[in-house]
């Protein structure tokens, strides 16, 4: 596309400069060849510039309007190169549930005898008995895809190619400083949290208000 563009603004620069009256009234220079045309585009965009500055106030427009492509040109340029270099984009093996039963490469598991466990057991929704007979298949060959070790399944996920489903917060707070980990944007059930206090504690108002 630079290329074309190089190519058409060289020839309309020399065209306009050699059917320019100026060059034959006024100024004792001679029009720029094609040549010469070429060049001095190709050292704007280059960022070199180039002698001598055309005589005519319409030349002079040009070559205005085409540094300004370049320096635009250059900037995105640049911009897209430095963000390719600096930023490494991971294509995630899944991004859903629906997704992480369709792939052969990961395993998942959570923990036995858990809400989770009695979630996709008792599910009749499609995904949700997949991740189960999943489950199920890993359990003969891996028993410990439904250990009741949170701590287990960590290891597990720390090693690789495995799929921890488990609480949010339980997750957010283990995984804390591993950047490696990604958490799926898929929430399964709202899980509500309390707190057991005594008769006529002073915390009940506060943390009823909190």
């Amino acid at each position: 596309m630079i290329g074309v563009s190089l190519i058409v603004i060289s020839l309309i620069y020399c065209l306009q400069e050699r059917l320019n009256p100026i060059y034959h009234t006024v100024s004792k220079r001679k029009p720029p060849s094609l040549y010469h045309s070429f060049w001095y585009m190709y050292g704007a965009l280059l960022s070199q510039g180039g002698e001598p500055l055309p005589t005519s106030l319409a030349g002079r427009t040009i070559v205005s309007c085409w540094w300004i492509f370049c320096i635009v040109s250059i900037a995105v340029y640049s911009g897209n190169l430095t963000a390719s270099l600096a930023i490494h984009k991971t294509k995630l093996p899944f991004t859903s549930l629906e997704e992480m039963v369709n792939q052969k490469e990961y395993k998942w598991g959570t923990l036995g005898s858990s809400a989770f466990q009695t979630v996709f057991e008792e599910s009749k929704v499609p995904t949700y008995a997949a991740i189960w007979n999943g489950i199920v298949e890993f359990n003969k060959s891996d028993p410990s895809v439904l250990s009741k070790s949170g701590e287990e399944h960590l290891q597990k996920l720390y090693k690789g190619n495995y799929a921890f489903i488990m609480a949010k917060q339980y997750i957010d707070f283990e995984t804390a400083g591993h950047c490696n980990l990604v958490l799926l944007n898929e929430h399964l059930a709202r899980n509500e949290v309390a707190f057991a206090l005594a008769n006529n504690s002073p915390f009940v108002r506060i943390l009823s208000n909190a």
